[in-house]
């Protein structure tokens, strides 16, 4: 037997933004290896090819957002 929640809405949907990364699959740049990468941004393992960072396919964040950086 399934059951299916119901969840309790107030008439407004609200869509939350996917903060998971994507993972992507693309072929090496270098070597034809297929290499496999977050986001776009991909680096291989068999010959040491990465692409440039601005080839991914959404915005790094900055290190203020970053919760791991620092404090100075």
């Amino acid at each position: 037997m399934i059951s299916r929640w119901e969840s309790e809405q107030s008439g407004e949907s609200t869509v939350v933004p996917s903060t998971t990364p994507d993972i992507t699959t693309t072929v090496c740049g270098a070597c034809g290896s297929q290499v496999s990468g977050l986001n776009g941004r991909y680096a291989c393992g068999v010959c040491g090819w990465v692409n440039n960072w601005a080839e991914g396919h959404s915005r790094l964040p900055s290190a203020e957002e970053d919760p791991d950086a620092p404090k100075s």
